[in-house]
């Protein structure tokens, strides 16, 4: 968790973290930060998660509570590949059983400050995570890069309105989520977000913004055939791989 931990002793996690992991990769989900650490390079085969994810009810009901049930919502959560997670954690040093530097410290900060300032330290050098795709037909590859860039743009929006709410300034977290909403209708997490900070406004007897031409938001509908059109690209995907390897046996 991002909460309460003082920004150049987040650096030194990062940099204790790559110390071991040289191909480790930073994620967001809500408000934790997530490194996944990889001795090679980190790459995504779509149709092969999607299939996994499938094949796995429960874990997928459980991602979907978290506003995660889908490929494209959990790499919209992609933060710093290896190169942005160095340049983050910067000549911070590395924590070792010698030099436990860590253990001697409290937070030193409040949650407010620590969690909005090392999230917008972590935005500015956010990467993309439509680099981590491997495997499938270029033309398949570009169909999947399209939804997971979409659901990367209303991640980052959600994530800066998180922040500013954290700073107080409720007016711009409000137009961050009008943006997050507008870049992925489909993201529930960014809808709850905005929800709340309207309700929050409308206490503290503020309007609202509204979105460019005065009209508000409408609640979008999944439509059927996108999530069919996923369904029938993964399947293909599959049935081609299948095919290649029969082929080389």
């Amino acid at each position: 968790p991002l909460h309460g931990t003082r920004p150049d002793h987040y650096r030194q996690m990062l940099a204790s973290f790559q110390a071991v992991f040289p191909h480790a990769t930073l994620w967001y989900f809500r408000s934790s930060a997530l490194a996944i650490g990889a001795r090679e390079p980190l790459r995504v085969d779509y149709a092969q998660l999607a299939a996994r994810l499938e094949a796995s009810p429960a874990v997928l009901a459980h991602l979907a509570e978290e506003g995660l049930g889908s490929v494209p919502a959990l790499l919209g959560g992609f933060l710093l590949d290896p190169e942005g997670l160095r340049a983050a954690a910067g000549d911070a040093p590395i924590v070792t059983d010698d030099r436990p530097t860590l253990e001697f410290f409290g937070a030193g900060e409040s949650v407010t400050r620590a969690f909005s300032t090392s999230m917008h330290r972590l935005l500015e050098r956010r990467g993309d995570p439509t680099a981590l795709l491997a495997g499938g037909e270029p033309e398949t590859r570009t169909y999947f890069a399209q939804r997971i860039a979409r659901a990367a743009a209303g991640t980052g929006h959600a994530i800066r309105g998180y922040a500013l709410e954290y700073e107080g300034k409720y007016v711009e977290a409000a137009e961050a989520y009008r943006l997050a909403v507008e870049a992925n209708p489909e993201d529930r997490v960014a809808r709850t977000l905005q929800k709340e900070n309207v309700a929050r406004l409308n206490k503290m007897g503020i309007a609202p913004p509204k979105a460019p031409g005065g009209k508000d938001p409408k609640k979008p509908q999944v439509k059927l055939e996108s999530l069919l059109a996923d369904l029938r690209h993964a399947d293909a995907q599959r049935r081609m791989d299948a095919l290649v390897s029969l082929g080389q046996r």
